[in-house]
């Protein structure tokens, strides 16, 4: 799920499309989907699933991982931006810390607000929207890349020369929440921001991620629609997805934010209703959504590539490794989904589920990771939980 910073309550976002190219145009092809979530059922997470898998992320004493927020996930690398102090984490892919990237402050090659991040080979490139540019660091730490940008954005995709900026209902010289820019010159402007909406910003976990046919696509934060953009960044289309009695009408939003205090709130938990869509991406050769459904369950729902659904869980029974499923999926990495749980959480759950038995500790079982680990998990850290999905549906 998206982490919301609120400058205020949080309203319903309805997509609107602009195009100014003819080949989006001739590409441009919206649905709404409509998804019956009485129907999800119970599956066992060997039907999807081959191989549970734990990486444990150690925190440096004089450095902790205070609020792990986005994260990106490489073939030799993890970073995680910790929200609290607007520093990027990178460690190996056993968890272990090998550059720690800090704000410094507002001068040249320096940054001091991390916004979002994205990893380009071997380059991190960090937004700073407070001060208006992006900074591109080598392994190294050395600064490679430093360019002012031309609107005030909190999220943004480089390819090349291009940008393509979300603006998260800020009009920056622009009435659209998507503005692609080629170096300095703004060529497409997408999805309109809702008269009224201005004041209202929300954070997104992820940010772009990969889409079929080099394409990418975006869950729009605390809506039901994702936006779909080419492999060049233009907009392409938008997908609705109709949660029917469980979807927040935009109305409910308007009058329930207005009445201030815990009115919105009270009403999503009593009536269980999608907040938003936590989890739209690419999976294998299908589409992976997940939603939570407010005080009910978490929903798990596989799609094809014309959008019909295949498959659509509420629980995971683990009869892998018997370990509780918790929290939403946070990120994705090639075929694998990743949550994140804190590490004492994850002790207690062992220690609940284990205690007492015979178990055999076998080389990448859940038994090793716990008896390689079992003193640092009880210290407030986070673990990294990778769920691989099956062979047979990746083709």
């Amino acid at each position: 799920m998206s982490k919301v910073k609120f400058t205020s309550c949080v309203l319903f976002l309805c997509i609107t499309a602009c195009q100014n190219s003819s080949d989006t145009q001739n590409s441009f092809k919206d649905k709404i989907i409509k998804i019956d979530l009485d129907h999800s059922s119970v599956g066992k997470l060997s039907e999807y699933f081959s191989t549970v898998s734990y990486i444990l992320i150690e925190n440096e004493e004089a450095n902790p991982l205070v609020e792990s927020y986005q994260t990106v996930i490489t073939s030799n690398s993890i970073y995680i931006q910790d929200y609290f102090n607007s520093y990027v984490h990178k460690f190996d892919r056993n968890g272990i810390l090998q550059n720690l990237f800090k704000s410094t402050g507002q001068g040249p090659t320096e940054y001091q607000q991390l916004d979002h991040f994205q990893v380009v080979g071997d380059t991190l490139f960090i937004l700073d929207r407070s001060l208006r540019k992006i900074i591109g660091y080598n392994p190294e730490q050395q600064v490679v890349y430093e360019k002012s940008i031309p609107v005030n954005a909190s999220l943004f995709r480089k390819q090349g020369n291009r940008m393509l900026f979300f603006m998260n209902n800020v009009r920056d010289k622009s009435d659209h929440n998507f503005l692609l820019y080629h170096e300095d010159s703004l060529v497409q402007e997408s999805v309109k921001i809702k008269l009224g909406f201005e004041k209202f910003q929300f954070g997104s976990n992820n940010g772009l991620s990969s889409d079929f046919n080099s394409g990418y696509l975006f869950p729009i934060p605390f809506s039901r629609d994702v936006a779909f953009f080419h492999k060049d960044l233009n907009y392409n289309k938008k997908i609705t997805f109709d949660f029917g009695l469980y979807s927040i009408q935009d109305l409910d939003f308007i009058r329930l934010n207005s009445l201030g205090g815990s009115a919105y709130y009270d009403f999503i938990k009593d009536n269980n209703l999608v907040e938003n869509i936590s989890t739209f991406t690419q999976f294998g050769e299908h589409y992976f959504m997940s939603i939570y459904q407010t005080k009910k369950s978490l929903h798990f729902i596989f799609l094809d590539k014309e959008m019909n659904i295949t498959r659509q869980i509420n629980k995971f029974e683990n009869d892998i490794d018997q370990m509780k499923i918790r929290n939403i999926p946070w990120t994705v990495f090639e075929n694998n989904l990743i949550f994140k749980i804190n590490s004492v959480d994850f002790y207690n759950d062992y220690i609940a589920k284990f205690s007492g038995q015979k178990v055999t500790v076998e080389q990448g079982s859940i038994h090793e990771f716990f008896q390689n680990h079992q003193e640092k998990l009880k210290d407030d850290q986070t673990v990294l939980v990778s769920l691989t999905l099956r062979e047979d549906l990746i083709k």
